[in-house]
């Protein structure tokens, strides 16, 4: 009995340490994106300016589903806390600080579904930089206007971006969404998160774990988060057939 437990204990040792290097290379990645986002010259106007047409356009798209209760939560919790403005920087800053206090006090899935919402968000802030660097060199006229349409959108995007590396943009959402989904289901990790407000917030990761808890609080909410997922899924995929 007693070496089953010390096996136990092992191997979830095991798992955490994997989940927590996979997180700080990713959190290298957004590190990365980040000092060359606010670089010298570079075009950060345009970055701007992409990003709002695109959460309009999304805002638009998801209506239907903003206007019910039940599923606001989660739509404000895809535009708002991964496509919003740039508080999602000064979240990862603060979690490269606390990287080694939150890794021994989060379990395994709650490392990785963070994993997973950031490695999510680069591909996306990748995209949109590849976006803005090709708008300010092709068009630097256009950037003075601070007008964005469809047809604008679609020619710097077919002129900056993989149509693979979209596909994989909405491949990724799904995956996240699913693991919040899964995650959701385990009411004692709930519990955990919110017994776990107070020393995150005394550990300097509040806005870390309030991220999560907002994530996994959102979609357990959903009375059909398949099929708020599988509509997500049809509807970007049907943008991306727009957009190539």
């Amino acid at each position: 009995m007693k070496s089953s437990r010390l096996n136990w204990f092992a191997r979830r040792a095991e798992l955490n340490s994997t989940a927590a290097r996979r997180l700080l290379v990713t959190l290298e990645e957004n590190s990365q994106l980040n000092r060359k986002l606010f670089g010298k010259s570079w075009p950060l106007e345009e970055f701007k300016l992409i990003q709002s047409w695109q959460l309009q356009r999304m805002q638009a798209d998801y209506l239907d589903f903003s206007q019910q209760p039940d599923y606001q939560p989660a739509v404000n919790f895809f535009l708002q806390e991964l496509y919003g403005d740039f508080s999602f920087i000064d979240r990862n800053q603060d979690l490269r600080k606390v990287y080694p206090v939150m890794v021994k006090l989060l379990p395994t899935t709650m490392l990785d579904t963070l994993t997973n919402a950031l490695t999510f968000q680069a591909h996306s802030l990748k995209l949109d930089m590849q976006m803005a660097e090709a708008k300010h060199q092709g068009q630097p006229q256009s950037s003075a206007s601070g007008k964005m349409d469809l047809e604008l959108y679609i020619k710097i995007n077919r002129n900056a971006v993989l149509q693979q590396d979209r596909r994989r943009q909405v491949g990724q959402v799904v995956s996240l969404g699913k693991a919040l989904v899964k995650a959701a289901e385990h009411t004692m990790l709930l519990r955990l998160l919110k017994m776990m407000r107070l020393p995150a917030k005394s550990a300097g990761f509040g806005q870390l774990h309030e991220f999560l808890e907002n994530g996994l609080s959102a979609f357990k909410r959903m009375p059909d988060a398949g099929y708020f997922l599988n509509t997500v899924e049809q509807r970007e995929t049907a943008f991306i057939d727009k957009l190539y």
